[in-house]
């Protein structure tokens, strides 16, 4: 997965977990394992993909140039 947002005006009526369920669902009929996604330490959507039961495997600091870093956890979920 990519990239997942909302307006903050749409935040907190369920899309986020129905857009996770669809994903789940799909990547379990394509017979994948587990869904590894990259999230900004700061970002409050860490809790919506902690009570989807992904798991924070490790933290990561990409350099994205001009002085610019992402700084992400790495979270895991097993199918």
């Amino acid at each position: 997965m990519s990239k997942l947002y909302l307006y903050k005006a749409e935040r907190g009526k369920g899309y986020s977990r129905k857009m996770l369920d669809f994903v789940i669902l799909k990547a379990r009929e394509e017979g994948l394992t587990a869904i590894e996604l990259n999230v900004n330490k700061r970002n409050s959507a860490v809790l919506v993909y902690e009570k989807s039961g992904f798991s924070i495997i490790r933290s990561e600091k990409n350099d994205i140039g001009e002085g610019y870093y992402m700084d992400d956890h790495v979270c895991r979920l097993e199918l």
